[in-house]
């Protein structure tokens, strides 16, 4: 397929820096992809020159794929095309003293970070501990104070208790040479700002710069953007600002709105066609964000025809809806001769699944929910990474904790505290246990267990080697009693084998990853499965022939689906109250356009008119968004209404099921 004259002229215009406005489902990759293979053949640049960034692994692999089918796998592979996390770490990797670091860091997940944050809060006066009593709302405000710093200095010691807390658990990261994801790019970029000929090394390497999905990004991810333009300002940047729904996590919406204030001269370019819904769905879609008035002008427009009218309906309660959207979805599927993986259903929290999910389950109706219990976050999965880190850094004492006494070894949290007191010379926890057996004030049981335990890590990383596969990891987990130990835990024969296939699960990736890169080490293996960010998780979770889609509206955007329900179009619910208190009201809508521009062919929006939260029944108002829709482009219904096309469909699934009993009878 030919492209538009938009998308041609945002891949002719390569000189200066150029922002395109991507609106939702209008051909974004695509654009990205012939432009850099416009670079390439017409323009002589080595794909080395071209830097592309992204939010997610995935968005980097099937540029990378696109442009594999385009140039060839020679050109593509030289290509260095990933996350800003992915290029900030590469770059402290190749000069880690200057960015005030060691050459084995590791990366530390939110909730190791959580666990660091406590112990550095446990040192902090009484009256900061009291203001500061819920961890998240705690490591939020250290790292909003952390990307501040780029900005302004951190107080002087002292003067600050909260930017007192960001030096205790900066240094606890240090002791054990660990980095979190707010360092990776703002060390990166105080490396970039601090060094000016590294700077320019990069500045001279990379000439041709791009970024996808510009309005997620924050303060640190502009600064590091500014300091990559360099002198010849080729910057690209992609992105639609009414799909910023990220402002809790620290995206700034101003960054793609004020793009030709911060680079002067800017050619902007829209993207409007839109290949993905009806023109129905993009009416109500453009009629919503229009009430945004701090955005880029925009609007969406289809080749595709009208399509169906979306449909509204009010129930009255929460358990009716879930019992109206289950019952309509599997009638439309046997009515339309659908696939149950054709149909999604998105809410705005995920405490909105479970009634959903009973009514499917009570008419055995497929599904998967996207955004439940993460893989990575099950005890072993955990436990078995931590094991792992250790084997890299073993100064890693969030990891170290976590598995000394897995299986239990008679080394807890006082004996922990006598080999500190006896042995305060020494650099970490791990260098202490490998000393234990020279402090007289532990039991010789405690200092057998920890001097076997230290021995025991050095053999297994020097077993490992750097590249270990599953079998080896297979051999250290039994040589430790670590499996045996786990699976005592669990006395149900299902849980255990599932616990068992976990491990495995993960091995396994830890041979595909070696498969797919053979140089690379153990360390190269974490570091992977640290970035993966949780839109990849997402992606990860979706798999064809997996039945019904139960998602957040957060989780499927970059997601499309042919037969959307939108449930829960209620004030309180979409806008959260918490919008409406924090004056987010803007951000709420647009991800309620995300919810609508997933659609393709058709799109219900229900509501209940009175919903059980926090043990209560509380009355429900409509959404204010709802007023929105354009009426032309709707129709209300009721569940009365609909009942004769579901009696229909449901008749027809009851014959088609008696002709194949019927068939089956000898």
């Amino acid at each position: 397929m030919a492209l538009n004259p938009h998308q041609q002229k945002a891949v002719d215009t390569i000189h200066g820096p150029v922002l395109i406005l991507a609106g939702a489902g209008t051909g974004k990759t695509r654009t990205i992809t012939h432009r850099i293979a416009n670079l390439v053949r017409h323009h002589n640049v080595p794909p080395e020159a071209i830097l592309a960034l992204t939010f997610t692994n995935k968005a980097g692999a099937e540029m990378k794929e696109r442009l594999r089918s385009i140039l060839g796998e020679d050109v593509a592979k030289r290509l260095l095309a990933g996350t800003f996390h992915r290029f900030c770490l590469r770059v402290l990797r190749r000069w880690p003293k200057e960015a005030g670091l060691r050459r084995d860091f590791t990366i530390c997940d939110q909730r190791e970070q959580t666990a660091h944050i406590q112990v550095a809060l446990q040192l902090a006066p009484r009256n900061v501990q009291e203001r500061f009593s819920d961890a998240f709302a705690l490591l939020s405000a250290v790292s909003n104070l952390k990307s501040a710093a780029l900005m302004r200095p951190l107080p002087e010691p002292g003067v600050d208790p909260l930017a007192d807390l960001v030096y205790a658990y900066n240094k606890r990261l240090r002791s054990c040479n660990n980095v979190d994801f707010d360092d990776i790019i703002l060390l990166a970029v105080q490396l970039l700002q601090g060094h000016p000929e590294l700077r320019a090394k990069i500045n001279e390497q990379y000439r041709y710069i791009l970024v996808d999905e510009y309005q997620d990004t924050n303060q640190p991810q502009f600064q590091l953007i500014q300091a990559l333009a360099g002198p010849d300002r080729n910057i690209c940047v992609v992105g639609d600002d009414d799909q910023s729904i990220y402002g809790w996590r620290g995206a700034d919406l101003n960054n793609i709105l004020d793009f030709d204030r911060h680079f002067p001269g800017a050619t902007i370019i829209r993207l409007e066609q839109n290949y993905r819904s009806t023109q129905t769905i993009l009416d109500a879609a453009n009629a919503v964000i229009s009430n945004n008035r701090n955005r880029h002008p925009k609007k969406l427009w289809s080749a595709l025809g009208g399509g169906d009218l979306i449909r509204l309906i009010a129930l009255p309660d929460d358990c009716a809806e879930a019992r109206w959207i289950a019952e309509d979805l599997f009638a439309r599927k046997a009515l339309e001769r659908l696939r149950y993986e054709d149909f999604a259903i998105a809410y705005r929290t995920n405490g909105q699944s479970r009634a959903l999910e009973t009514e499917l389950r009570s008419r055995r109706v497929p599904y998967q929910v996207i955004g439940g219990q993460e893989f990575y976050d099950r005890k072993e999965v955990r436990d078995l990474l931590a094991f792992m880190k250790l084997l890299v850094n073993p100064d890693d004492e969030g990891s170290l904790l976590r598995i000394l006494n897995q299986p239990p070894r008679g080394i807890g949290p006082k004996r922990l505290e006598t080999l500190d007191e006896a042995l305060p010379q020494e650099p970490s926890l791990f260098a202490r246990l490998g000393k234990a057996h020279t402090v007289t004030a532990l039991p010789t049981s405690a200092q057998q267990a920890a001097t076997t335990f230290h021995r025991a890590v050095l053999n297994a990383a020097a077993d490992l080697g750097p590249q270990p596969t599953s079998n080896r990891f297979h051999r250290f987990l039994d040589e430790i009693g670590y499996r045996d130990h786990l699976l005592r835990q669990y006395k149900d024969p299902d849980e255990r084998m599932q616990r068992n296939s976990n491990i495995q699960e993960l091995l396994s990736t830890l041979d595909r990853f070696h498969q797919d890169h053979p140089k690379a080490s153990l360390a190269d293996y974490l570091e992977d499965q640290a970035l993966a960010s949780d839109q990849d998780r997402v992606k990860d979770q979706t798999k064809d022939g997996q039945g019904v889609t139960l998602i957040t509206l957060h989780s499927c955007k970059g997601l499309e689906y042919p037969h959307m329900y939108l449930v829960g179009a209620e004030d309180g619910l979409i806008p959260h109250q918490r919008s409406k208190e924090e004056g987010t009201l803007d951000e709420e809508r647009r991800l309620f356009y995300v919810g609508i521009t997933r659609a393709q062919q058709s799109l219900c929006i229900s509501r209940a008119e009175q919903r059980r939260k926090f043990g209560k029944t509380l009355r429900c108002l409509p959404s204010p968004f709802l007023a929105e829709l354009p009426e032309a482009a709707c129709r209300e219904i009721t569940p009365e209404s609909e009942a004769a096309d579901e009696d229909q469909a449901l008749d027809q699934a009851r014959d088609l099921l008696r002709k194949l009993f019927d068939h089956d009878q000898p």
